[in-house]
């Protein structure tokens, strides 16, 4: 490994231990470092082909949420689909997103990929940001399968209330 990406990867090793996050390194053939990072299941990468710049990524297995999205009529479905993808897409940390397997039919997890941050722009106030903002992400996706797939209940129109009667007496203030 080249000196200076070694000199990285010790650099955002430490940042995230002086954070209270500690990464474990995962083993990834097409990557010169990735650390595995919880909570949140996000990963901190540099892959083989990219000379000078890191991304954080996660990827997003529904699970069971996917079926409450799969009992959706196609309409409510198209709707889901359409808002998460607004979503991720007008938020700056993403660089780069990929909603599987089928969507809007079929989706059960979402790939998201942070904007590269290139080496001479990698601060610990960036990367920390970044991982900030992708776990945001993770959270902002099962509340929007919850608007879509848990019935409102419509609120009952309030009954209507009598005019107070009114009072016997009255009096004059100065």
């Amino acid at each position: 490994m080249d000196e200076k990406i070694k000199r990285v990867k010790d650099k955002i090793g430490r940042w995230l231990i002086e954070e209270n996050i500690f990464p474990s390194e995962a083993i990834d053939p097409q990557a010169l470092f990735n650390f595995h990072i919880q909570p949140g299941n996000l990963n901190v990468v540099q892959k083989v082909d990219w000379r000078d710049s890191i991304v954080v990524g996660t990827n997003v297995l529904l699970g069971p949420l996917s079926a409450k999205i799969n009992q959706l009529d196609y309409e409510r479905k198209q709707e889901f689909f359409w808002d998460l993808s607004l979503e991720l897409l007008k938020n700056e940390a993403i660089g780069d997103f990929d909603i599987k397997p089928d969507p809007p039919d079929n989706v059960s997890e979402v790939f998201i990929k942070s904007k590269p941050i290139f080496y001479d722009g990698l601060t610990k106030d960036r990367l920390m940001n970044t991982i900030y903002s992708m776990s945001k992400i993770m959270i902002m996706i099962p509340c929007l399968i919850a608007k879509y797939a848990i019935p409102s209940e419509e609120p009952e129109a309030p009954e209507e209330l009598e005019a107070p009667e009114a009072p016997p007496y009255s009096f004059y203030i100065r």
